[in-house]
């Protein structure tokens, strides 16, 4: 993340901070071909024409790199401040302190910045205070000091926001949503970087409104959501390659890198992290070299290539630029999955328990989470399996928060959808309510003409056969009607029955794998528990039991992304079809979800359970899956497994939903075992009654 773009001053982004009263400030634009300033009326009459060259000069050569010529210039531009010194000399401060925060030298700039801010409070220019504070967030942002970078860029949006500034807003909002994506906070994140990403729009600030679709990208990326993040940062870079801006282009390349990582696309993440190395290089900007080598050498460790990665990595943790936390704790913890790989346990465990204490004291859950998988390897590794479990609950905590977000963030645009049909149908309804209120008028119009015409022709008494003939006449139609009417509902009502019924059928069904849904077990299984609990006869083996296999097929996000959906789907029904030829027909065959199946043997011994699970990892390994290009696809499942009743002398002690836990918990150790095995686990009745209570009185059996 620590290559999020910003709209930040001297950075080749636009800087908008412009007023009428009293304000300096430059807006630059750079393109492929020059570049181009604004200045209020104000600032024209505070520089000279000479003293505006002199900065769009300096402001070229910083956003070219070019550090050494930059500090010259700015070092010319101080020995002119007689005129005007406090204004020019905040300006050279600040621009001193963006080139130390570009090489890393973070208390430098921060030195820089707030020297810069008291020169600008001494001529009370409000819009430069509030540039100087976005660059102090950025800069707190950068060494992790996520507290005190909110505070700055908060005090920088509240005075934008008395300045009207509608630029200088969007770039808080940007920022903000920055430091809520690191901190884990991503529906905020996200909520705040779509208001700078409207307000841009609203300007047509084209460069900014990449920036903020890169950080949408981003934080998309974080959620998982891998798909919509890729269509966002190839977007991206399409805009950034028409502007041309090198260090832009070479952000969004470093972005796809790590998109094609996790999807293990090994080759695309190269190419583009390749190509972002090659362009820091060209810039000489040593901060995004280091995070572009880091990037390189994390594709080099999935690749295997573990002897260069590690040269990398530890001649990045010596390099002169020490100033981001955050990568160092990145590179630690691709040291630790090396140590770990070597067999190196206590390294592994050194090295990410440093980078464990740094995100404790920050209290950056987010990033502990991420840390997670790691640490249930390394507790696996070294045997400590109560460790192993706790993490894995956090994981699965963690996992369900990130699906509830993401979730949450579907609703809304659910709800903003359902909320527009909701309106189309109102309309609907009121033009239906004017339309009857015509028919009720005219109805209304008429009765008052039948009954003025009823007042005259009740003198014939002729006129009064001809109405009662009308009336028999209008009776026989209006029987005739009922009768049509009566068999319309009657054919209707049947054909509702009928849709009913098949309603209610599909409602138990899987529709893809044509497998059972949980409505199903959900219906059926209280039955079956009353029946196996009254069965039991103390701590028989013999009795009957449920057996519970939850199968999770391996790597299957990774099958999808490869090979496409379709081929994806086909995988599901033939595990379907396994199931079925492997499992008795009334045993409850389930699609728990996913690409998750849950298994329950009905009335079975439980030493059934270890037979079915070994019989179906070794079918579901020999299962010959091909796509329709022919393509073989190696698929293997984990299975994890229990017995219900979990102790058979308290056979009540864990109820069937906590039973399920267990199977679950089973479930995730097979898999951070290295997936294509099965764990199952089932109660000692030797255990006493406080162990039963517990649920810690439990023996587990692998196959690993």
């Amino acid at each position: 993340m620590w290559y999020q773009r910003l709209s930040d001053p001297f950075s080749g982004k636009k800087v908008a901070t412009h007023l009428c009263l009293s304000v300096f400030v430059l807006i630059f634009l750079y393109s492929a071909n020059a570049l181009a300033y604004t200045l209020p009326d104000r600032a024209k009459a505070l520089l000279s024409a000479d003293e505006i060259t002199q900065l769009q000069r300096i402001e070229t050569l910083i956003h070219n790199s070019d550090w050494q010529q930059s500090r010259q210039a700015i070092e010319q531009w101080q020995l002119n401040a007689d005129n005007n010194p406090f204004l020019k000399q905040g300006l050279a401060e600040s621009m001193l302190g963006e080139i130390a925060m570009q090489l890393n030298e973070h208390q430098q700039a921060k030195l820089m910045f707030s020297a810069a801010r008291d020169n600008f409070e001494k001529i009370n220019e409000p819009a430069l205070i509030a540039m100087v504070d976005n660059d102090l967030g950025r800069n707190y942002r950068f060494v992790a000091e996520y507290d005190k970078a909110i505070i700055a860029h908060q005090q920088a949006l509240k005075t934008f926001t008395h300045l009207n500034d509608q630029a200088g807003i969007a770039n808080q909002y940007a920022n903000l949503g920055l430091i809520y994506e690191y901190q884990g906070r991503y529906q905020e994140s996200l909520l705040t970087v779509e208001k700078a990403l409207k307000i841009n729009k609203y300007l047509n600030r084209q460069k900014e409104m990449a920036a903020n679709s890169y950080n949408i990208g981003s934080i998309y990326l974080d959620m998982g959501m891998v798909d919509t993040a890729l269509d966002y940062f190839r977007d991206t870079l399409i805009i950034d390659q028409s502007t041309g801006n090198q260090k832009d282009i070479a952000y969004s390349n470093i972005k796809l890198a790590d998109v094609y990582l996790k999807m293990a696309n090994l080759s695309e993440a190269q190419v583009h992290a390749s190509e972002a190395l090659k362009i820091f290089n060209e810039l000489k900007t040593p901060r995004d070299i280091d995070w572009a080598r880091l990037k390189n050498a994390e594709i080099g460790i999935a690749k295997g290539e573990l002897a260069s990665a590690k040269t990398t990595l530890l001649d990045i943790l010596q390099s002169q630029y020490q100033g981001s936390q955050n990568l160092k704790n990145r590179v630690r913890k691709s040291l630790a999955k090396i140590a770990l790989q070597e067999g190196d346990i206590d390294k592994a465990s050194e090295l990410t328990d440093t980078v464990v204490a740094y995100y404790q004291s920050r209290n950056q859950t987010a990033m502990l989470a991420a840390l997670n998988s790691m640490r249930i390897e390394i507790s696996v590794a070294s045997g400590d399996y109560a460790q192993a479990f706790q993490l894995l609950n956090d994981l699965r905590d963690h996992e369900k928060e990130l699906f509830s977000r993401q979730k949450s963030l579907e609703l809304a645009a659910f709800q903003a959808r359902t909320e527009a049909v909701r309106q189309a149908q109102t309309i609907a309804l009121l033009q239906k309510d004017n339309q009857l209120s015509e028919v009720r008028a005219k109805q209304e119009q008429q009765l008052y003409q039948f009954l003025y015409l009823g007042v005259i022709l009740i003198l014939g008494l002729s006129f009064l056969s001809w109405t009662r003939w009308q009336s028999k006449k209008l009776n026989k139609k209006l029987s005739r009607l009922v009768k049509i009417r009566t068999k319309e509902l009657e054919s209707a009502n049947q054909a509702l029955q009928v849709a009913y019924k098949s309603a209610e059928e599909a409602s138990v069904k899987d529709s893809l794998t044509g497998l059972n849904n949980r409505r199903y077990l959900e219906q059926n299984l209280p039955d079956d528990i009353k029946s196996v609990l009254s069965l039991q006869q103390g701590d028989n083996e013999q009795d009957p039991d449920l057996c519970c296999l939850l199968l999770d097929i391996d790597h299957f996000k990774q099958i999808n992304d490869n090979y496409g959906h379709k081929e994806g789907d086909k995988i599901l029904i033939k595990i379907a079809q396994i199931l079925n030829e492997n499992a008795r027909q009334s045993d409850y065959k389930v699609r728990w979800g996913g690409e998750e199946f849950l298994l329950v043997l009905r009335f079975q011994q439980r030493k059934q359970a270890k037979i079915m699970a070994e019989r179906l990892c070794h079918v579901i390994e020999k299962t010959e899956f091909l796509t329709e290009a022919g393509d073989r696809i190696s698929v293997t499942c984990s299975i994890g497994f229990v017995s219900f009743p979990v102790f058979k002398s308290q056979p009540e002690s864990v109820s069937w939903s906590k039973a399920l836990e267990i199977a679950d918990h089973c479930l995730y150790a097979a898999k951070h075992s290295g997936r294509n095995a099965w764990m199952g686990a089932h109660g000692s009745d030797n255990k006493s009654m406080v162990e039963i209570a517990s649920v810690t009185g439990l023996e587990v059996e692998s196959s690993f």
